[in-house]
């Protein structure tokens, strides 16, 4: 009997032996598969304004442009998005979703450490001058995203890769499938991510139209301007009428372009069961600015 018990304790020390071996050989094989890849990547100091507020990665954790696209790290990312995060390294699935409240307080936390001082986006100072190549190690991971409950799979070249232990994901993709629009500034490296709440607003439907028409503003001025300063200084009769004629043509294209903002705009506002009363007043301030444009060319 006690043969038989010593026999099945050597057999039991043998078969955990094998095991060992096979999973340092699987191990092995894993690690050999997984081998780091040196990559070349390039750095710049990038903005990025999350609904109009300035924030950027910790400093141990920037990050860098490949192949085009810009890779920050998953939690700023998310986070960022005010959204709350898992990372599966075993499944290589990542799980983003609405915060418990919790863990929004968390977030709040993380996002004011991260806050930048200046949020504007528009700066004319060039960026590229800064751009600088540099090699970095890490292990690329195709990933699988879950958010809010669906299943999203980046096309080939979009792939997630770990560097220093941490992963870096691509931040368009992320975004957009968040329902985000970014919008990249290729002269000052700036990313602006405006979320489906922040582009309902009813400020930020406003403050568009305002660009918009400021922008018609001055280009129907400077054309205007252009015609009348010619109209003033000419004596010939036929192209004094030429000059009218011109003048009056370029009202009317700003009419165009001026009704097609008042459209868009006062569908917005309604869309979205705002008030439409501002349409009315922008419309009288525009009548003026054309009555005084016209009695110039009569």
């Amino acid at each position: 009997m006690r043969g038989n018990i010593h026999r099945r304790s050597i057999i039991r020390g043998a078969l955990r032996t094998v095991i060992v071996l096979i999973s340092l050989i699987l191990l092995s094989s894993s690690v050999t598969a997984q081998a780091a890849q040196s990559i070349q990547v390039y750095a710049v100091p990038m903005k990025f304004v999350f609904d109009e507020t300035g924030l950027a990665p910790p400093k141990d954790q920037q990050g860098f442009i490949y192949n085009d696209t810009t890779y920050l790290p998953l939690r700023f990312v998310v986070h960022s998005l005010n959204q709350a995060v898992e990372w599966d390294h075993a499944t290589s699935t990542v799980t983003i979703r609405e915060p418990e409240s919790q863990e929004q307080a968390g977030i709040d936390d993380y996002n004011k450490k991260n806050q930048t001082m200046s949020t504007d986006i528009e700066s004319t100072t060039s960026a590229k001058s800064m751009l600088g190549a540099t090699t970095i190690d890490m292990f690329k991971r195709k990933v699988t995203y879950r958010i809010n409950g669906k299943a999203f799979v980046p096309e080939a070249g979009l792939e997630g890769f770990i560097v220093n232990d941490r992963l870096f994901v691509p931040l368009r993709f992320v975004s957009s499938s968040l329902g985000h629009e970014v919008d990249w500034d290729p002269i000052t490296y700036s990313v602006a991510l405006l979320s489906p709440k922040f582009i309902t607003s009813e400020n930020y439907i406003l403050s568009q139209s305002n660009r918009e028409i400021s922008a018609l503003e001055t280009s129907c001025q400077n054309a205007l301007l252009s015609t009348y300063l010619q109209f003033i200084d000419e004596t010939d009769p036929i192209v004094i009428q030429e000059l009218k004629t011109k003048g009056h043509a370029q009202l009317a294209q700003c009419d165009t372009e001026f009704e097609i903002i008042m459209t868009n705009l006062q569908s917005s506002l309604s869309r979205y069961g705002y008030s439409t009363s501002i349409v009315a007043e922008y419309r009288n301030s525009y009548a003026e600015q054309k009555a005084l444009a016209a009695s110039a060319l009569n």
